[in-house]
């Protein structure tokens, strides 16, 4: 059940209210627009059904099939139209708040300074310039990644592999039943 304050005169649906909305607040919500009549959806006939319909929404409806279909459709309309709901203090609902601006994008930190001032460190330095090789089953590869594209090694499982492998020093692989052992040594230089 929906109460609403229309313009009698224009049809103009001003405020919709809750169904337990007391006579206080009804006379309220009348009387704060010009030629305000407040009523049920359910009391109105058809006929002015249709005429708050065509003037709240841009249809030209002549005539709904049922009240209840004419109620549901009038409903989903004001909803989608935003009309404010009335408040019990004998005030127009606020205003929905607009939405918020999106936020000014920040400046993206400069990691680049600090990367930098990292190989300042010796042992740092040592740890990223060092590189190292594997050997697979008596063959050397130049990389973990190499060795699996080679041997026809799974790339989704490379990269864990290689964590494991550069911690342990050895690791075997098992992959359809074959079994590959992998061994991390420094590139001589």
């Amino acid at each position: 059940m929906t109460l609403i304050t229309y313009n009698s005169k224009t049809h103009k649906v001003a405020f919709r209210m809750k169904a337990n909305a007391t006579n206080s607040e009804i006379d309220a919500a009348c009387e704060s627009i010009p030629n305000g009549f407040c009523d049920k959806l359910e009391n109105l006939t058809l006929a002015e059904l249709a005429k708050i319909y065509n003037a709240n929404t841009s249809s030209d409806v002549k005539k709904f099939p049922s009240k209840a279909y004419a109620v549901e459709r009038l409903e989903k309309a004001l909803a989608a139209a935003d009309v404010p709901m009335f408040e019990s203090a004998g005030k127009p609902a606020k205003a929905p708040k607009a939405p918020k601006a999106p936020k000014a994008p920040t400046e993206p930190r400069n990691s680049s300074l600090a990367i930098a001032k990292s190989w300042t460190d010796a042992n740092v330095f040592k740890a990223r310039t060092t590189r190292h090789v594997v050997t697979v089953n008596k063959t050397t590869y130049g990389s973990v990644a190499e060795a699996f594209r080679e041997l026809g090694l799974p790339m989704g499982k490379h990269i864990v592999f290689r964590m494991a492998l550069k911690a342990e020093g050895k690791k075997v692989f098992e992959h359809d039943g074959n079994k590959y052992n992998f061994t991390a040594h420094q590139q001589e230089s």
